[in-house]
C-alpha cells in the first residue's frame, strides 16, 4: 500500500472528503448545538477526557478541541479501540505523521520509544495509522492544537485488567501540565435511541464510580472499548484529576432525528 508520510494514500482520501464535509458544517453545527463551556471547564486544568471518533457529532469534538486549546496542551495521549483486531500485541503505538488538510500532525518520538523500549506496546505504524480511533481526530487536533504532538494507543478488546493496570502506571509517569490523556471512544451500538440512553445510564454510573470490573463487563451494546474507558480513569485516579463533568451526550438517532433507526451514542466527558 502507497504511503504518504506515514499515511496510507487511500487513508487520506477518505479523511480529506470527511475533512471537507467537515469544514462545511462543522461551524454551523457547533454555533447550533454547543452551549457555553461551564464555569468548571473554564478555570479547571483538564487532564483528561472522553470523546467520540465518529465524525457525525462533529460539533462535540470542536467544542472539546476548542476547550482544550485554552491551556494549550504540549502532548495528546490517545487512548482507543482496536477496531479490527490486528497487529501483534494486546497494545499497539506507532511512531507516525497524520496528514490532514490542515497540516500534519506527528508522534511524540520520545515517549512512544519509550513505550516500546519498555515492552509496553507494539510499534505497528501500518495498524495505528488507520484505525478510525486515531485517524478520525487527527484533522480535528491539527485544526484546534496545531502544535500537539500525540502518544497513539490501540488497545484490544481482549486486555485484561492487570495489563491495562501496567499500561496505565507507565503513561501516569508521562502526565505533566502540559499532557493531556484522551479516550476515543463511541458508546452504545446497534440499539434504538432509547435503549442506548438505558446503556448510556449504566455506563456512566460505572465510570462515576471507577467500577473496573463492570465496565471490562460490557458489550458491545455499551461501548466499543472497555479497556480504553478504564485505562483512563486508572491514570486520572494516579494523577489525582477524578472530578468529571459531562459536556456532551447524544446519539445518532437523536442527530438524525429518527428515534427507530440503530444507533451509536457518544459522550464528551471532562476530568480535572
Amino acid at each position: 500500500m502507497s504511503k504518504t508520510d506515514g499515511y496510507p494514500l487511500s487513508v487520506m482520501k477518505i479523511t480529506k472528503t470527511l475533512v471537507v464535509l467537515a469544514g462545511v458544517f462543522v461551524g454551523l453545527l457547533f454555533l447550533c448545538r454547543t452551549k457555553p463551556s461551564s464555569y468548571v471547564v473554564q478555570t479547571r486544568h483538564i487532564a483528561g477526557g472522553i470523546v467520540p471518533h465518529h465524525t457525525l457529532p462533529r460539533f462535540i469534538l470542536a467544542d472539546f478541541f476548542t476547550t482544550l486549546a485554552k491551556q494549550s496542551p504540549k502532548t495528546l495521549i490517545i487512548l482507543g479501540p482496536n477496531h479490527l483486531e490486528q497487529g501483534g500485541s494486546l497494545m499497539l503505538t506507532g511512531n507516525l505523521t497524520w496528514q490532514t488538510p490542515y497540516g500534519t500532525v506527528a508522534a511524540d518520538y520520545a515517549l512512544v520509544r519509550s513505550l516500546t523500549d519498555g515492552g509496553i506496546t507494539e510499534d505497528t505504524q501500518e495498524v495505528v495509522v488507520q484505525d478510525p480511533a486515531m485517524a478520525e481526530l487527527m484533522p480535528f487536533i491539527r485544526y484546534y492544537l496545531p502544535d500537539v504532538q500525540v502518544v497513539p494507543v490501540l488497545l484490544s478488546g481482549y486486555m485484561h485488567r492487570e495489563a491495562i493496570q501496567k499500561l496505565a502506571n507507565q503513561l501516569s509517569t508521562y502526565v505533566t501540565s502540559d499532557t493531556v490523556v484522551v479516550a476515543s471512544v463511541d458508546f452504545s451500538h446497534y440499539l434504538t435511541s432509547a435503549e442506548a440512553k438505558e446503556r448510556d445510564a449504566k455506563t456512566l454510573q460505572f465510570m462515576n464510580n471507577f467500577d473496573y470490573a463492570q465496565i471490562l463487563s460490557l458489550n458491545s451494546e455499551y461501548t466499543d472499548s472497555p479497556p480504553a474507558i478504564v485505562a483512563l480513569l486508572m491514570i486520572m485516579q494516579n494523577v489525582d484529576a477524578t472530578s468529571m463533568e459531562v459536556l456532551h451526550h447524544t446519539n445518532s438517532g437523536e442527530l438524525l432525528g429518527d428515534d427507530t433507526v440503530e444507533t451509536t451514542s457518544y459522550f464528551c466527558v471532562v476530568y480535572y
